[in-house]
């Protein structure tokens, strides 16, 4: 089984299904997930529901592999392999799903997440921080951020100078006015700033090209802000438009109180742009039935 949210919750019902049975005679025909939040709704029949699927044998095999060593195993610290595999560039971000999954567990802190440059301070309490909108219109609040994600542009070539004396051959290559993709009520420009060495220096070189950098902190130099730049991937000019779309879904998701139908995507099916897709762009392989389904007593009479 992958070692995800899904599969702890199986087992755990499974787990407390098999209890009920063992010690209180009480058979349960039904394990559901319940998800209620104010994220998802503030009315009585505001909540989400998905339905188990049950298998006879999981609760014991689970108590077998306790029993058998998964315990030590587990208490050993070793954690469980799993290959990752890069997301394709024109990949679609689902606002719904990630709204849902946030709803769960509230941004906590130290996270590493796309942001507008406006958003993002570098706070004396929090150090790197992003501003999260409140609950009433206007508020905001700081979360401390480990590193955060900006979309930008070279607008003129990157330099490289020297640092000290050299004597441990360390550089500084700048990107000075870059713009920012992510900002929607004013263009933010920043001054990005890569410290590397001999074998680096290209890494941290844009020129006019567009990028996604990780930034590990922010500051104001005369009236300019700075960002210190960990890492670069550079993003093909075809395919900037797509990475603003997700990344601008992203930031919404978790910094805004957006309604959800608004930051869900074109391929969506919740949207019914999704039936009737432009006629530039093939149809999607599902097609959405209209017609109720026929029941028994339909047919009958009929």
């Amino acid at each position: 089984m992958l070692d995800c949210s899904y599969n702890h919750y199986l087992v755990q019902q499974h787990l407390y299904a098999h209890i009920l049975r063992l010690r209180y005679a009480v058979d349960v025909d039904r394990l559901l997930l319940v998800q209620c939040h104010p994220n998802v709704g503030k009315q009585a029949e505001a909540f989400h529901e998905a339905e188990l699927e049950q298998h006879s044998s999981l609760a014991h095999e689970a108590i077998d592999a306790f029993l058998n060593g998964w315990w030590n195993h587990l208490a050993s610290g070793k954690d469980s392999v799993a290959q990752m595999q890069v997301s394709p560039d024109s990949c679609t971000i689902s606002g719904r799903a990630m709204r849902a999954s946030l709803a769960l567990a509230q941004l906590p802190g130290d996270a590493i997440l796309a942001v507008p440059a406006s958003r993002v301070t570098q706070s004396p309490m929090h150090g790197l921080a992003v501003k999260v909108d409140g609950e009433e219109h206007g508020q905001q609040h700081l979360v401390p951020a480990q590193r955060v994600l900006f979309l930008v542009q070279g607008t003129s070539k990157s330099t490289l100078d020297r640092m000290g004396d050299n004597s441990d051959h360390a550089f500084c290559v700048a990107s000075l006015n870059a713009r920012c993709f992510l900002d929607e009520v004013q263009e933010t420009r920043v001054d990005l700033k890569g410290y590397c060495n001999m074998d680096t220096m290209l890494d941290f070189r844009i020129d006019h090209e567009p990028a996604v950098v990780t930034v590990s902190s922010i500051a104001a130099e005369d009236d300019r802000l700075v960002a210190s730049v960990e890492f670069i991937r550079k993003v093909e000019p075809h395919a900037l438009s797509e990475f603003q779309k997700a990344l601008t879904i992203e930031w919404k998701t978790a910094l805004t109180n957006a309604v959800t139908t608004d930051l869900e995507s074109i391929s969506s099916p919740a949207r019914p742009e999704y039936w009737s897709p432009p006629p530039d762009q093939p149809a999607p392989k599902v097609q959405q039935v209209d017609s109720d389904a026929k029941s028994p007593c339909l047919m009958a009479g009929a």
